[in-house]
């Protein structure tokens, strides 16, 4: 699944649609088709799936799991990925 492979680093659905040469219209039609779940919160689903990998192994900042998961110093927009899908704490 691409998602699988590449959570880490994308993290849009346009990323992704871009890798199967759709639009993420398309792609979204394809997932409200044969799916209860949106592009996005498959993506999202399995970066917060790594989130609580990391955060039950190690004693880890979120800066260091925001970095590991692909998003460089862009603290806010990992935070954000988790407020916006209703999930409210992300402390560890």
């Amino acid at each position: 699944m691409l998602v699988e492979n590449h959570y880490k680093h994308l993290h849009q659905v346009q990323e992704y649609a871009n890798l199967m040469f759709k639009s993420p219209k398309t792609l979204s039609n394809l997932f409200a088709k044969y799916s209860e779940k949106t592009p996005l919160q498959v993506i999202s689903e399995r970066i917060f799936l790594r989130k609580q990998a990391v955060c039950c192994s190690t004693p880890t900042s979120r800066r260091e799991i925001g970095y590991d998961l692909g998003f460089g110093r862009r603290e806010v927009t990992f935070l954000a990925v988790f407020q916006k899908n209703g999930r409210k704490s992300v402390g560890i």
